[in-house]
């Protein structure tokens, strides 16, 4: 077997796979360095670090919203970063994005929003003039549903609270059908109580629709608390990948460089 068939082969071992995957910014800012990564499916994964640790990086050079500078990911055995064009559009339509600041249009409603998370399937001449179907404002409003914001539909995104659009997110991202949820920071604007609630209903479509999650966060108790397992970054490189309840004081001196929790 040739080094590529090679390749090819142990990335199908897992739903996602990331090799020496390696992120420079500028002339010097190394964001990620050689990072290797596989994550199976089902898999609620977090990841922790310190403020510039490269979590949000990593989490955007898997769909390429950042461009790696080298290195490899693949999704189901197909390498992202070998793609281009409509390959990598449909590619992405796997791989929903939820962001810290929650990426609303606003001005919109709230469904409106939810259905921008069908784009990724308009085809031909609706990609520039996109219209939508009785099928997807049917997924659209069971994404809603699901996140228990319908009575919202109706209502501009900017007269809802921090918790309600970041729901609003998490409907749009379900409206996508992906095999992988990637949430940046989703609770880092929220308040602790909001958060939780959040991250209960990310972990009910973790476990009932079987969407792996990779969860950037900054909250240590929250990560043990909704993981299955935790990899942790330091300046660009993995520090720790293991089990949430075997992180201890050791693990977190080395990925705080300090003892104690923020």
């Amino acid at each position: 077997m040739n080094g590529m068939a090679a390749a090819r082969a142990a990335a199908t071992t897992s739903l996602i796979r990331v090799e020496r995957l390696t992120k420079v910014f500028g002339t010097a800012t190394k964001a990620l360095d050689a990072v290797s990564l596989d994550v199976p499916r089902g898999q609620f994964l977090c990841v922790i670090g310190p403020s510039g640790s490269g979590k949000s990086t990593l989490l955007r050079c898997l769909n390429r919203l950042v461009e790696p500078t080298s290195g490899r990911v693949w999704v189901h055995g197909e390498e992202i970063t070998a793609q281009s064009g409509e390959v990598l559009r449909r590619s992405r339509r796997r791989l929903a994005m939820v962001f810290q600041q929650f990426n609303l249009v606003r001005r919109s409603t709230v469904l409106t929003n939810v259905l921008t998370g069908r784009l990724g399937y308009q085809e031909g001449l609706r990609r520039f003039v996109p219209g939508f179907s009785p099928e997807d404002r049917a997924m659209a409003w069971r994404s809603l549903d699901r996140l228990e914001i319908a009575e919202k539909a109706t209502v501009r995104a900017d007269q809802l609270s921090g918790g309600q659009m970041q729901r609003v997110a998490l409907a749009r991202a379900l409206a996508q059908q992906p095999e992988v949820l990637l949430a940046d920071e989703p609770v880092a604007s929220l308040d602790p109580e909001t958060a939780v609630v959040v991250l209960d209903y990310l972990r009910d479509i973790n476990r009932s629709d079987g969407i792996t999650v990779l969860c950037a966060i900054h909250h240590l108790d929250l990560a043990k608390k909704y993981a299955d397992r935790i990899v942790a970054m330091r300046q660009g490189r993995l520090v720790y990948d293991g089990l949430p309840g075997d992180l201890d004081d050791a693990a977190y001196r080395r990925i705080y460089g300090r003892l104690g929790y923020d």
